[in-house]
This record gives C-alpha cells, sequence and structure tokens, in this order.
C-alpha cells in the first residue's frame, strides 16, 4: 500500500517537532567515523573515503563513466545479507526467523474493543484505521516509524501530585492522537487512550518509550543504533592507503587482445599471484594487513588481472552475438542465418587450408605457408622479488610455418628495435 497517507501526515504534524527533524538523521548525513581521504591511482581507479556525502555523490557522479568498470570482481550487495532481508521483513510486519531460529508471524491488522471510558475504537471506521495499520508497516523503514509515533505523541510536564509527601517517578505525562484525514491536504488528530494506540500499531510500551527517549529536550527521534559501532577490528585508512601505493610499484600493461571486453583493465606480469604480492609486502611491513584485507583492496580498488586472455575472439562473430541479444523474434532468424553462414565460411577456409597442406605435401611446386606473432615476452624471464617492480623489456617473436615442410622459422626482436604493428612486420 502506498505510504503517502503517512508522508502527509509527517509533513502537516503541528507537533513541536517539525517534518524536517523528523528525517532520521543518518539518510542525510554519513559516519563521521571515517577520515577525509582521496587516493587517485595511475590505472584510472579510486579509493575515496569522505565524512561527507555530498563529497561522495559528486566524486562518484563525475567519475561514473570513467570507472564503470572499475573493479576487478563483483562488490558485496548489503541488501542480500540475511540479516538485513531479516531487517526488512521485521520492519514491514511480514514473518521473519530470528538468527537463532526463534519465528515470528506476520503482523495482521485486527479488530478490537478499547475499554476505556472514551470508547476509542468507536471514533474511527474500521477502513480508516486498517489504512492507518498497513500505512504504517508499508514504511519499511525503523527510523521513518518512529519518526511517525513522535509526531503523534506529546510530552509534558506533568500538571499535578496528588501525595507530595511521598515522592512520585513519574515526571511527564503522554498524550496520544491517532490521525483523521479530513481532505486530500487536511489532517485532524483525535486523542486516544494508550492502549488504543498500541494496539492499532501493534507496538510494545518499549517501542514508543524507546522512540520518545530525546523527546523533551526537543532533539530529533533517535535513529536505529543497532549494529552500527565501529568494529574493533577495522583496517584503518593509513593502512588500505599503504596496501595501494605497494600495489602500484608494480608494472602494468595492457591487453593486446580483447581489449573492448575489457576497458581500463590493466595486466600485471604472468609469474605473479597474489600470495607473491602478499608475501612480498609483508616483508617491507613490519605491521601488515591480513591477507584477507589484501585481496579485498586488491580485487575492490583495482581492475588488475594476472592472466591476459590467450585468443582474439572473431569479430563478426561478437557483433552478430551481441545484435541477436538485442534483436527482435523476427531479426533473430535472419541474425542467426547470416551467423550461420559466416561459420560455415570460417570452416570451409579451414578446411580449405587442410586440403592445400595435403596437396603440398604431394606437389613440389606447391607451398603453403602461415604466420602468427606470439604473445609478447618479459624480458629477463625472472622470478626474485627485485624483478617485479621493473618495467621489463618486451621482446617480439614472429613465427613463419611451412605447412608443407613442418619448417618453422622465428624472428625475434624487441621493442628497442621496431614496435610490433603491420608496418613494421612488412618492412
Amino acid at each position: 500500500m502506498s505510504t503517502d497517507f503517512i508522508s502527509n501526515l509527517l509533513s502537516e504534524s503541528e507537533d513541536e517537532y517539525s517534518s524536517t527533524s523528523y528525517v532520521p538523521s543518518d539518510l542525510n548525513e554519513s559516519s563521521s567515523d571515517d577520515a577525509s581521504i582521496s587516493e587517485t591511482q595511475n590505472d584510472n581507479t579510486q579509493i575515496v573515503v569522505n565524512d561527507d556525502a555530498s563529497d561522495i555523490a559528486d566524486n562518484d557522479q563525475s567519475n561514473e563513466d570513467i570507472n564503470s568498470n572499475k573493479w576487478r570482481k563483483m562488490i558485496r550487495d548489503e541488501t542480500k545479507w540475511k540479516r538485513n532481508i531479516r531487517k526488512n521483513l521485521r520492519n514491514s510486519g511480514k514473518r521473519y526467523i530470528t538468527s537463532k531460529g526463534k519465528e515470528f508471524p506476520e503482523k495482521y491488522f485486527e479488530d478490537f474493543e478499547c475499554m476505556c471510558h472514551n470508547k476509542c475504537h468507536q471514533l474511527f471506521s474500521l477502513e480508516h484505521r486498517e489504512t492507518v495499520f498497513k500505512s504504517y508497516y508499508a514504511l519499511g523503514c525503523h527510523n521513518l516509524q518512529t519518526s511517525f509515533l513522535c509526531s503523534l505523541i506529546t510530552v509534558l510536564k506533568k500538571n499535578r501530585t496528588y501525595n507530595k509527601d511521598t515522592p512520585s517517578r513519574k515526571e511527564f505525562s503522554r498524550i496520544y492522537r491517532f490521525p483523521v484525514k479530513l481532505s486530500n491536504v487536511d489532517t485532524s488528530y483525535i486523542k486516544v487512550c494508550k492502549e488504543f494506540f498500541k494496539r492499532s500499531f501493534k507496538i510494545s510500551d518499549g517501542r514508543i518509550t524507546r522512540a520518545l527517549i530525546h523527546k523533551v529536550g526537543g532533539n530529533t527521534p533517535p535513529k536505529d543504533a543497532r549494529g552500527k559501532s565501529a568494529a574493533v577490528n577495522k583496517v584503518s585508512n593509513e593502512r588500505r592507503v599503504e596496501v595501494i601505493h605497494f600495489i602500484k610499484k608494480f608494472p602494468t600493461s595492457t591487453s593486446h587482445y580483447s581489449r573492448h571486453k575489457n576497458l581500463n583493465k590493466n595486466y600485471l606480469s604472468s609469474n605473479l599471484n597474489i600470495s607473491i604480492m602478499y608475501n612480498l609486502y609483508k616483508q617491507e611491513h613490519n605491521d601488515p594487513v591480513s591477507m584477507y584485507v589484501f585481496r579485498q583492496i586488491f580485487d575492490q580498488d583495482f581492475n588488475l588481472s594476472f592472466h591476459p586472455p590467450v585468443f582474439d575472439s572473431c569479430k563478426k562473430c561478437d557483433i552478430f552475438i551481441t545484435k541477436i541479444k538485442t534483436a527482435s523474434e523476427e531479426d533473430k532468424v535472419k541474425l542467426n542465418e547470416e551467423h550461420e553462414l559466416h561459420l560455415r565460411k570460417a570452416e570451409a577456409a579451414r578446411n580449405g587450408m587442410d586440403s592445400d597442406v595435403q596437396a603440398a605435401k604431394t606437389d613440389n611446386q606447391t607451398t603453403v605457408i602461415a604466420f602468427d606473432l606470439m604473445k609478447t615476452l618479459a624480458t629477463p624471464s625472472l622470478s626474485v622479488g627485485v624483478a617485479y617492480y621493473k618495467r621489463q623489456l618486451w621482446t617480439y617473436n614472429l613465427g613463419i610455418h611451412n605447412l608443407s615442410t613442418n619448417d618453422a622459422y622465428m624472428y625475434v626482436w624487441d621493442e628497442s628495435i621496431a614496435s610490433r604493428g603491420p608496418q613494421e612486420i612488412g618492412s
């Protein structure tokens, strides 16, 4: 059910709390536990820990296109955590099971008779009471529900003491109100008893007491602080920056293969892996972070890999696959036929080469030659720790294979002599 009804109530409340003060502070303010740190990286990645939510939003917006393929792996989705799912179910009044296995049933609206002398249940229609009940749980947010409850309760100093000889523990009185919708824009409130108020929302005395903890002082309603305390073993931002600086020491390169699929992705030496990098990190730092944290930073703050793709995919096949995924049913038939024709041509070319090879082996006047450029080689190939931090020389190898005689010739040169473009290889 829509929450427009309660939203209007919050905005039109005439209580000492204004509608803006009833917005929980954690919805407008970021946590002050983290210091402001911004570290820009050479590989188009960035770590930002900022105590101003607006700064984070502006930074994310400006780098949205650049870092659209920023991370190496998927980031955790806290909305799918079991405890957060249980919390959302509980706030919505639905059935849920605690972490200890205790089951709580769904909260349904139930009609009841108020036993007070005012007969509060007769002041409102059954449909209206059910609408308020469902709208309250449709909010699905503990902080918003707390704000709504506070807007309906007024806390005042007690007016009189009947027995002045015996001190009373009661210091304040509460006035409970229930909303009445007069029109689309006007809302009124009728005073009700506490029992009617509790049973109308199916809440306890403790829920009301905790919601009104700051009511007398005129402060905003308390926000839900359960599970929000800082972890005692949290890694400081300074130590995380140390790991980032260490990882940036390793030289990277872009892949010659499949770059259209790996935007902004760089590659480390194939001789490296995370275990080797972590061992080198421990040798440089006396108080290293754990392997788990090191791997987490590597995955989330960098877009790096150790094993570049070893083959090129066919450009035409990629185009066909992309078009087929987004085409209509009528166009898919035509695209599938064209793709099948393309595959048959490729198969025919392969079969033609095989037949030419067989013919060359029996005919001395025929020669079949195939050539290919080998994967670039890092020179020298060393596994010592110092070599990982150095920019190694790239060596190229062009292989020419005489398929009729199985003779192979290799032409090797390094990047100081020439590059590996078609002009350099052809000349």
